[in-house]
């Protein structure tokens, strides 16, 4: 099948624009929901869709829930999956929250936005208020659909989980008093950097050598120095900015003999299209640095409602390394953060030593793998616990940290990052890719 063309400035606002158009706000109720919700599934995910500002007006602010994200996702990768979505209602009808899922052919249930497109913070979309209660519904309503012959599963998978997530929590404890195995394990850790009151202060937490470092770096950048930091936002100005940083990070890891995370057509497509969405609503930042008018670094990032900056990918020139702009993008584009007054910066998914000496958070990333309670799904449970029991002992004969299992219910928060042997960080690479982990 080929790949969907990419959506440019003109005719992604025009469309954009007929949408919203079509689109009714559904106001939003604040008082918390009772547990008296009725849970349904559904094929219909264009009709959601399409009412953008009631599934946006759930997602709580993070952008990879929201139809900007997921919607470009579903376009290009809806081949072979069938849209399961659970939407919770109250007594009045009103959607209360949803989990959009799609369920292949071996009857395997996954969230919208798995696989390479490294989506974090993945939950059941819902209000914090009624959080809890909507995943305690959806999970009683998975619990008791699972290993229906017609309508049925026998595997859910739901990767990108934060640690203790309280709508996922619920969820996963609501799945286990249904009889149903769950087995929660975490690789990698997203981290988190809360912005201080001003750069000046932020600045002030680090030693007195790197903050030496640090501003020896930042004047190399206008106008003490050569290189010029951008940020683009708007749908007319992300173009270039954004093709020549996926360029950048695709030759970068070409050069080493490895494909990149815009290898396919279709992934390039996907990403090109969602920041477009979010470029729309004001919520896509591409930074670059560049040297007399040629881009050396880029990074692609997503504002969230709740001022939080997430740092998704970028590249950088390998010709230019000795001007280090991988790390002189890294620095304005904090700078930068701390002078818009932004709440925070999330690094997102990988253990990268980087994240540390940032002075960022760690917060375990989960996966909740589920096997419904049926002879069918205990039958793979009980190979895939074989095969995973086998590559726990592999993990350490050759001297590699162990996969955590983890008691999902009662999480407790990992102050530790966790690494390979060698040094090497688990998840994604220094600028965004994922490792072969």
């Amino acid at each position: 099948m080929a790949s969907a063309a990419v959506i440019r400035p003109a005719t992604y606002l025009l469309t954009s624009r007929a949408r919203a158009a079509k689109s009714t706000p559904e106001p939003h109720d604040d008082r918390p929901v009772t547990n008296d919700l009725h849970v349904e599934s559904t094929r219909e995910l264009g009709a959601l869709f399409a009412d953008a500002d009631l599934w946006n007006g759930l997602a709580d602010g993070t952008p990879f829930r929201e139809t900007s994200w997921l919607q470009p996702w579903w376009s290009e990768f809806a081949e072979g999956r069938d849209p399961f979505v659970l939407v919770a209602r109250d007594r009045t009808g009103r959607v209360r929250g949803l989990l959009p899922l799609y369920r292949d052919r071996h009857r395997t249930l996954r969230n919208l936005g798995d696989g390479h497109a490294c989506s974090d913070h993945v939950s059941v979309i819902a209000s914090a208020t009624d959080a809890e209660a909507v995943g305690t519904a959806i999970g009683r309503f998975l619990g008791r659909s699972g290993g229906r012959r017609s309508d049925g599963w026998d595997l859910l998978e739901i990767d990108g989980i934060v640690d203790n997530d309280p709508a996922m929590t619920a969820l996963a404890r609501s799945l286990g008093e249904s009889g149903v195995s769950i087995h929660p394990h975490s690789r990698m850790s997203t981290w988190r950097l809360t912005c201080s009151d001003s750069w000046e202060s932020y600045m002030g937490k680090m030693t007195r050598k790197t903050r030496s470092r640090y501003r020896r770096l930042l004047k190399r950048c206008r106008p003490d120095g050569r290189l010029e930091f951008a940020v683009a936002e708007r749908p007319n100005e992300i173009e270039s900015s954004l093709r020549t940083t996926i360029d950048l990070h695709q030759a970068r890891w070409n050069e080493v003999g490895l494909p990149g995370a815009f290898a396919s057509d279709r992934f390039r497509d996907f990403i090109t299209n969602s920041m477009y969405e979010f470029a729309d609503r004001g919520r896509t930042r591409v930074a670059t640095l560049a040297l007399e008018g040629r881009i050396l670094a880029g990074m692609i990032n997503l504002v969230g409602d709740d001022g939080t900056l997430y740092v998704y990918n970028s590249g950088y020139d390998t010709n230019y390394a000795d001007l280090e702009p991988g790390i002189v993008l890294h620095l304005c584009l904090l700078r930068y953060a701390h002078d818009h007054q932004l709440a925070a910066i999330d690094y997102l998914r990988g253990d990268e030593p980087y994240k540390t000496r940032m002075r960022a958070t760690p917060r375990r990333l989960l996966k909740l793998r589920a096997f419904a309670p049926a002879w069918r799904p205990r039958l793979r449970r009980a190979a895939w616990m074989t095969r995973f029991g086998l590559k726990q002992f592999v993990r350490r004969r050759i001297g590699r940290t162990p996969v955590e299992v983890i008691d999902f219910p009662k999480l407790t928060p990992t102050l530790k990052p966790r690494s390979h042997s060698d040094g090497t960080p688990r998840g994604k690479n220094l600028d965004g890719s994922p490792s072969d982990d």
